[in-house]
C-alpha cells in the first residue's frame, strides 16, 4: 500500500512538473539546465509460467516506470546529470525510487576533430548499443530490450556501477570512432544473484573491481554502427548457515538425500567472474533499422563443496553462454512502426538443451538454461509525447523467468506466450 501511494504522488509530481515545465524552461536559457521525465504503464498476460507478476492466464499490471531526468552545465567544462527511477516489475523490483544515476562529468578536450571527457559516479554499463538509454521506453525498439543481451533478469548487477569512466570521440568527415574505458564497482543486488543460483539462501554478495572497454564506429552519420564491447565483472559469494537444496542426491555409501538443508559449511564460499565480449552491427535508412548483437560470457565459477556430500559436483567450472538476437524495424510513417526479433540465450554453450547442467542442486528441468524468443510488436505515436505499444512473444525455454515470479522453477512450462499493451508518456 506504502508503494502505491508513493507511486501515486509520483505521478502527480510528474505530471505537475510536465504542465510547468513550459514556464520554466523560459528561466532555463541555452540549455544549460534541463529537465525531462516519462512514465508507463503495461499490462502483461502469459498462455503459462509468471512475468512481471501474475501474469500465467490472467493479466499483470505489474510492470511500470516513472522517471526524471536532470542535466546541469555548472561551469563552462564541467556538466552533472541525476535521474530518478521507480520501477515495478512484479517481485523483482519494488516500484521505489532510486537514483539510477548520477554523473559528473568535465571536458577534458573539445575540438571539431576530437572531444573527450572524465566521468565520475553512478552509470549505466558502457555494454552493447542500447544499455545506456534502456530505461526510457521512448528509446527502446520495443516493450522490452532483447532479453538475451540486456537482460532484466540481472538488471542491476550486471549494468549498473559506480565508477570512473573516460570516453572520447574522433571525428574525420561523416564518421565517427567512439571509445569508452571505466573502472568501476558493480552495483550488486543481492536478490538477483540470488535468483540466478541454484542453491537458495545467498547471505552476502561482494564485488571487486571491474573494468570495461568498449569501441563503436559509425560510417556516413550513423547509416552503419559498428561496435565491439568488452567487459570483467567478479562477484563473491556467501551462503547463510542454512542452505535449502532440493534434488535427489546419490551419496558415496549409495543413499540418496531429498529436500535437506545443508549447513553452510557444506556449501562455501563461491568466487564468479564473468567476462564478457559484445559484438554489435546496426544498418540505419530514413524506414528501416537492422541490428543484431552477439554475446559471449565467460564464467569461471570457483566454489567450495563438501566432496563427500557432493561427490559428483565440480569444485571449478569453467561456463560459456551464448547470446544473439536479430531485429528488423519499420516505419511506415511518423506515427506507426511495426518490429521483429529473434532473440536466442543459452547458459552454456556446450550444453544447448540443458540436460543435467554443473551445480543444478533444485533439479532444474532442462528448458531453465535457455530460451528463444520471436517477437511481433508495434507502435503508435498518439503524440509526440504519448506512445502505445503492442507485442506477442512466443517463447520456448524458461531462462528469462525468476524463481520470485515463480517460486518453484520445476513447475514452469517450456513453451509459453507472452501479450504486452504499454502506455508512455513524457515530458521535454
Amino acid at each position: 500500500m506504502m508503494c502505491r501511494i508513493v507511486y501515486l504522488r509520483l505521478i502527480t509530481l510528474v505530471l505537475f512538473i510536465s504542465t510547468t515545465h513550459s514556464l520554466w524552461a523560459a528561466q532555463w536559457k541555452d540549455g544549460k539546465v534541463q529537465l525531462h521525465g516519462f512514465l508507463s504503464q503495461a499490462a502483461l498476460h502469459t498462455t503459462d509460467n509468471n512475468f512481471f507478476g501474475q501474469s500465467d492466464d490472467d493479466i499483470s499490471w505489474e510492470y511500470r516506470e516513472l522517471g526524471a531526468v536532470f542535466f546541469a552545465q555548472l561551469y563552462e567544462d564541467w556538466n552533472f546529470s541525476t535521474q530518478l527511477l521507480a520501477r515495478k516489475a512484479g517481485e523483482n523490483a519494488d516500484g521505489k525510487p532510486k537514483v539510477d544515476h548520477a554523473i559528473l562529468s568535465y571536458t577534458l578536450m573539445n575540438s571539431p576533430n576530437a572531444n573527450s571527457d572524465f566521468q565520475l559516479g553512478r552509470m549505466k554499463s558502457q555494454f552493447g548499443l542500447l544499455n545506456e538509454t534502456r530505461d526510457v521506453p521512448f528509446t527502446r525498439q520495443g516493450v522490452f530490450l532483447a532479453q538475451s543481451v540486456y537482460s532484466d533478469r540481472l538488471r542491476n548487477s550486471m549494468f549498473f556501477q559506480d565508477g570512473i569512466r573516460l570516453r572520447g570521440n574522433v571525428f574525420h568527415g561523416l564518421n565517427t570512432f567512439s571509445w569508452f574505458a571505466s573502472y568501476h564497482l558493480p552495483v550488486v543486488d543481492d536478490d538477483e544473484i540470488d535468483d540466478i543460483t541454484t542453491i537458495t539462501g545467498v547471505d552476502k554478495v561482494d564485488t571487486e573491481g571491474a573494468w570495461n572497454v568498449s569501441f563503436l564506429y559509425e560510417f556516413d552519420v550513423g547509416r552503419w554502427r559498428i561496435g565491439m564491447f568488452l567487459e570483467r565483472r567478479p562477484f563473491d559469494l556467501s551462503f547463510t548457515d542454512s542452505a535449502v537444496i532440493y534434488d535427489e542426491l546419490l551419496l558415496s555409501d549409495g543413499s540418496v538425500l531429498q529436500n535437506v538443508q545443508f549447513p553452510s559449511s557444506l556449501v562455501g564460499d563461491t568466487e564468479i567472474t564473468i567476462n564478457r565480449v559484445a559484438l554489435s552491427l546496426e544498418y540505419n535508412t530514413d524506414k528501416w533499422k537492422l541490428i543484431g548483437e552477439r554475446v559471449l560470457n565467460f564464467t569461471d565459477i570457483d566454489t567450495e563443496i563438501n566432496a563427500n556430500v557432493f561427490p559428483d559436483a565440480d569444485k571449478e567450472i569453467d561456463l560459456d553462454s551464448l547470446a544473439y538476437y536479430l531485429e528488423a524495424n519499420y516505419s511506415i510513417n511518423q506515427k506507426w512502426s511495426v518490429f521483429t526479433r529473434y532473440d536466442v540465450f543459452y547458459d552454456d554453450k556446450n550444453n544447448k538443451k540443458g540436460k543435467r547442467p554443473s551445480l543444478n542442486f533444485q533439479n532444474y528441468p532442462s528448458h531453465s538454461w535457455y530460451f528463444k524468443d520471436k517477437t511481433l510488436g508495434a507502435g503508435w505515436y498518439v503524440t509526440s509525447d504519448i506512445l502505445l505499444r503492442i507485442e506477442w512473444h512466443s517463447v520456448k525455454g524458461g531462462a528469462r523467468l525468476t524463481r520470485r515470479d515463480n517460486p518453484d522453477l520445476r513447475l514452469t512450462s517450456k513453451s509459453w506466450d507472452l501479450f504486452v499493451a504499454q502506455f508512455s508518456y513524457r515530458f521535454r
